[in-house]
């Protein structure tokens, strides 16, 4: 496995509980387990922080409004859904103002990977008036050299679009995509539009929308093939190449609405099949949690069962205790009575009147 050891021993600020080297070792492993990394991947400003805090349904990531970025370090959070534990990994963006924090950013993504690289990854797309950015395009790229995503483990989410969008608006971007990035084929990808987060019903139906497209992903160990290479030249080749590409794009538009309408047409009916994938592992997990409430139920049954036989037997132990300690006064009669007759009576003598007071008494040898 590839892995870049310069960076495994860097400490990550962890914003919760758990033993994350533990979770580390099950994610390194791959195969069947329960344990993955869901690494969100994307540029400032994309809203990283909140679509984790919406995962978990908590605010765990701080997430506020800022010229500057406000994921500055790795963090972490573990968090258990649908039988599966996922560790969180919010990374700061890749593309920057400044060389020497686009390379502090290529470390930290890099020890994400190393560090749990078993992993679904959610890459985040912003929007500036409904048009996907061209730095996310470019960082997207880069990444995806770097480390190859495969489509069932790959989440696309383009975050905060406009809510008087065009009816054909999502399958636009996704023709728009197709194009532009170097990966072609991906096959889960989400709109979650622009909402009031003091709503708790609107971040609810948010953060269902991004439940349906993790659950429904497939991790895999990702491999680093070599280096992110990105730098400040690069980013500004790039954006000029595709502002080329989006101008001829545009030119070409009316003849790429039947496009438009068959990727429309095709989302919609993978986010039904998502809400039903969804819905069917939470009816699972209902009737599996009934289960195990039936089981301790029943277990609590049999164990009161058990206590009530105990309680019925305990007197008749007394009463056969009773029979074998007798009080001292019959006990002293039956010793004397025996050792008496003894004399008179050559062998042995058992003195048994059929389980009374002085039944079970054995010889007294003198």
């Amino acid at each position: 496995m590839a892995r870049n050891n310069q960076y495994h021993d860097k400490p990550y600020k962890q914003q919760g509980g758990g033993d994350y080297s533990t979770f580390t070792r099950k994610a390194q492993r791959g195969g069947a387990q329960t344990s993955y990394g869901l690494i969100i991947l994307g540029n400032s400003g994309t809203g990283k922080s909140f679509l984790a805090n919406l995962f978990m349904n908590k605010d765990s990531f701080v997430h506020k409004p800022s010229p500057n970025a406000v994921t500055k370090e790795t963090e972490f959070v573990e968090f258990v859904f649908e039988g599966a534990t996922y560790l969180i990994f919010n990374i700061p963006g890749l593309v920057e103002s400044s060389q020497e924090q686009i390379d502090v950013n290529k470390r930290e993504i890099d020890a994400a990977f190393g560090k749990c690289p078993n992993a679904i990854v959610c890459y985040v797309f912003g929007n500036q008036n409904g048009r996907i950015r061209n730095e996310d395009i470019i960082a997207f790229d880069a990444l995806n050299d770097a480390y190859p995503f495969a489509a069932k483990s790959l989440v696309f989410v383009v975050n905060g679009i406009p809510s008087d969008r065009d009816q054909n608006y999502e399958g636009e971007v996704i023709t728009l995509l197709r194009k532009e990035l170097k990966m072609k084929t991906f096959e889960n990808i989400t709109f979650l539009e622009t909402i009031d987060k003091s709503s708790s019903a609107a971040k609810s139906q948010l953060r269902n929308k991004l439940l349906q497209a993790v659950v429904t992903s497939t991790p895999k160990v990702h491999h680093k093939e070599h280096d992110i290479e990105l730098d400040l030249d690069k980013i500004k080749h790039l954006t000029k190449h595709l502002k080329e590409m989006q101008t001829q794009f545009d030119k070409e538009r009316s003849q790429l609405q039947a496009q438009f309408e068959q990727a429309q047409k095709q989302h919609k009916l993978d986010m039904r099949a998502q809400k039903k994938t969804l819905t069917r592992l939470e009816q699972q997990m209902a009737d599996d949690k009934a289960d195990y409430e039936n089981q301790m139920r029943r277990q609590r049954e049999k164990f009161r069962e058990a206590e009530s036989e105990k309680e019925k037997c305990q007197p008749e132990r007394e009463k056969g205790q009773g029979n074998t300690t007798r009080p001292n006064f019959f006990q002293a009669v039956a010793t004397v009575a025996e050792a008496v007759l003894d004399i008179f009576t050559p062998g042995s003598l058992r003195i048994d009147d059929g389980g009374g007071c002085f039944g079970g008494v054995k010889k007294l040898g003198l």
